[in-house]
């Protein structure tokens, strides 16, 4: 028997997260850049992942963050340090699993959305910090698109909630995924088969929230 699991690490986390380069990616040499743009998101339950898509907000999966009234308690971690800065707004999305957070600081670099959803059998990047340990990029493929969302067989696991699945467009990173949930057959969870909310509903959720689509 086969059923989903959210991505979402309960209480104790291990800690670290890189910040970097400014301005929206532009090389693929290796996977600094999109390490510097993927965070630790630390709640009072627990952690998560994020990604960076303006100067002041991060993209998240909203069960990360659903039972949060106040967005102050939210934190990002930078390497083995937590960040100077708080929540101070918390929007989330009523129709996908994503959640818009607004910080207190400024961050050097940010995700730029890809053009259009990844053709089933694309080369995918997945970043996030796997049960709040450290920082970890792993590759697959689009495997499949359902009515769940879209799958690829990056590995992830708990704590990968909330980070993000890049490709490469025209020589560059660009966010067309957020890991959101991955299959588990009779109480184990399949690593290998992750569910991500895909281009399309992030796509409208942040043109709603932002008025336009970030670049």
């Amino acid at each position: 028997m086969k059923r989903l699991a959210i991505l979402f690490v309960l209480a104790l986390a291990g800690c670290s997260v890189t910040v970097g380069p400014s301005g929206p990616v532009s090389h693929v040499s290796n996977y600094t850049t999109i390490r510097n743009m993927t965070y630790m998101l630390r709640m009072p339950t627990g952690t998560c992942s994020a990604v960076a898509v303006s100067e002041n907000q991060v993209l998240t999966a909203k069960h990360c963050v659903e039972n949060v009234e106040d967005p102050s308690v939210l934190l990002l971690q930078e390497g083995r340090d937590l960040i100077e800065a708080r929540g101070i707004s918390l929007l989330i999305d009523q129709n996908a699993d994503l959640a818009l957070i607004t910080f207190d600081t400024k961050f050097k670099t940010w995700a730029k959305l890809a053009k259009s959803a990844p053709a089933v059998d694309s080369k995918v990047f997945v970043v996030g910090y796997p049960l709040g340990i450290a920082e970890f990029v792993t590759l697959g493929i689009v495997q499949a698109y359902t009515e769940e969302g879209m799958y690829a067989s990056a590995d992830a696991i708990f704590g990968n909630s909330g980070g993000p699945l890049f490709v490469i467009e025209d020589g560059e990173y660009v966010l067309a995924g957020i890991t959101s949930f991955l299959a588990t057959a009779w109480g184990a969870p399949i690593t290998y088969i992750i569910g991500f909310i895909p281009f399309s509903s992030i796509d409208s959720f942040l043109d709603k929230s932002f008025g336009v689509t970030p670049e």
